[in-house]
């Protein structure tokens, strides 16, 4: 179940990841092209494409993990969950909404508005902003919760509760390291798709040259940035889990370790593509690398909440009010503004 999970979750953010970053990314592509660059033109419009369904990839996937922390009895993320007033989760699955149809009609529009230089950049900014804006906070804090739910002695993460917690270190250094993740991701998928056009159409073979470089350069400049923010993070981190990273724990040092060896990879394979080599293989083996340092950063990230839940004996909040899934709702109460729980027929 640990493995299904951390699959999961790596498959969620690099959905997210392209999603947030990748209209932003959109909007200059569907600039070039308003000025006759018919490949940047292209790609963009892919690329919007994308961005649109991978959203939807990354909405699904998060409601299946959603779906094995019900079926494992994950009682602390429950614990955690409930503690956000019900009309919190309503808003956020609005704002999720929101940005679904501003990508709808980014991508369903990318013809027929390409001479509307403010009108159709909008929806994208709007997407790309709002999803950067709302979520990383959001569910990070959920997951330091679901570790340490002490960090807010309150019953119910209130508005003004939340806004606190989302500027503590250790929360603000992931949300900015998600921040640059997804642009890296954007630079990235950048790069995948102007391969893609250059294989299809071979009379774009420079322009398509010039787009592969330069989505290598936004994935490497993003990366290099990583270097100072990661660093943030690991200090950030609370010292049970430094340790846990930095010797205390095999499995956890062994993934970070590993991770950052092949992150050294990623940084030469994308330096390589930025200077021009824009062959098939290092193309592909730019985005490998990539994927693969995803995959063993949330290996790191589930092995140290692991490590920080055994040593913290897995506590949860007391107070809470649990059914059989450790799942507790709170509703505010409109005249005092008091947090009251109430329970779900099991």
């Amino acid at each position: 179940m640990a493995l299904l999970t951390t699959i999961l979750l790596a498959l969620h953010l690099l959905a997210m990841n392209v999603a947030s970053a990748g209209p932003l990314v959109c909007v200059w592509l569907h600039h070039r092209g308003s000025q006759g660059d018919d490949t940047a033109f292209r790609v963009g419009r892919r690329l919007a494409r994308w961005t649109l369904g991978l959203l939807l990839v990354g909405v699904a996937v998060g409601v299946g993990q959603l779906a094995v922390a019900w079926i494992a009895d994950d009682r602390a993320y429950f614990d955690a969950l409930g503690r956000f007033p019900l009309r919190a989760l309503v808003h956020a699955a609005g704002e999720a909404g929101f940005s679904l149809a501003c990508l709808g009609l980014y991508a369903a529009t990318w013809d027929r508005w390409r001479g509307r230089a403010w009108l159709h950049p909008l929806a994208a900014l709007l997407a790309a902003t709002n999803l950067l804006y709302h979520f990383p906070p959001l569910m990070i804090v959920l997951g330091q919760l679901t570790v340490r739910p002490e960090l807010s002695a309150e019953l119910s993460i209130t508005r003004n509760i939340f806004r606190p917690l989302a500027l503590r270190p250790e929360i603000l250094s992931q949300v900015l390291h998600f921040g640059v993740a997804s642009i890296a991701m954007a630079g990235l998928g950048l790069m995948l798709i102007a391969r893609h056009e250059r294989s299809r159409a071979a009379a774009s073979t420079a322009a398509a040259n010039r787009l592969m470089s330069i989505g290598a350069w936004i994935a490497l400049v993003a990366s290099l940035t990583q270097l100072a923010v990661g660093v943030w993070v690991l200090v950030s981190l609370p010292l049970i889990v430094r340790n846990g990273l930095t010797g205390d724990n095999w499995l956890a040092s062994g993934l970070f370790l590993l991770a950052i060896v092949v992150f050294c990879g990623v940084l030469h394979s994308l330096a390589i593509v930025a200077l021009g080599d824009v062959r098939d293989v290092t193309v592909r083996r730019s985005g490998l690398l990539v994927v693969c340092v995803v995959f063993l950063m949330v290996g790191v990230l589930q092995t140290s909440r692991t490590i920080e839940r055994q040593r913290r004996g897995n506590n949860s909040p007391s107070a809470t009010s649990q059914n059989r899934w450790g799942l507790a709702h709170f509703a505010e109460s409109s005249e005092q503004n008091v947090p009251v729980p109430f329970s779900v027929a099991n």
